[in-house]
């Protein structure tokens, strides 16, 4: 009778430590972009902030001859079905406006960019703090005003993204 005691405790043993991984509380370990290890975010003005948590480009975008170009693009897909993008002819750190590098942005509210005649002009700053290399995070802040067809509006928002191109 001991032995079968024996054999049942180490079979179950067995049967528990084999079910049991360190995955058990459902978390994610996929190493997918759809977390919130990375993200772009947004409020304007001052509402409720936007998450774009799905990032889909992160780095420099790609070139006609082939390769990577020197200009940065970031796309994030939001939850209802929109993207947002910010894009800028430079990678290197430093603070970059509308009106410098072709930096913008273009999302729900429309596109953000300078654009000759537009009076008042967008003012938006992005200040990149860090252009990682591949899988590496790019970090960027970027605040300012821009018109639309319903008024003058101010955005800020934060881009924390890892790298995949």
């Amino acid at each position: 009778m001991k032995k079968h005691l024996k054999y049942f405790a180490v079979l179950l043993i067995t049967v528990f430590a084999v079910s049991c991984d360190s995955n058990d509380d459902n978390s994610r370990n996929d190493n997918s972009s759809n977390d919130s290890s990375e993200y772009i975010s947004y409020k304007i003005d001052g509402g409720e902030t936007v998450f774009a948590n799905d990032i889909s480009w992160a780095g420099p975008i790609p070139i006609n001859e082939g390769g990577l170009g020197t200009e940065l693009w970031v796309v994030g897909n939001l939850a209802n079905g929109g993207i947002i993008k910010i894009s800028g002819d430079v990678c290197a750190p430093g603070v970059y406006t509308t009106a410098t590098h072709h930096f913008g942005i273009d999302g729900p509210f429309g596109g953000v960019y300078a654009v000759g005649g537009d009076t008042p002009a967008n003012t938006m700053s992005f200040n990149l703090t860090n252009h990682g290399n591949l899988g590496e995070y790019i970090d960027m802040t970027f605040s300012g005003t821009y018109t639309n067809q319903t008024g003058t509006h101010t955005l800020n928002g934060t881009v924390h993204v890892i790298r995949n191109h």
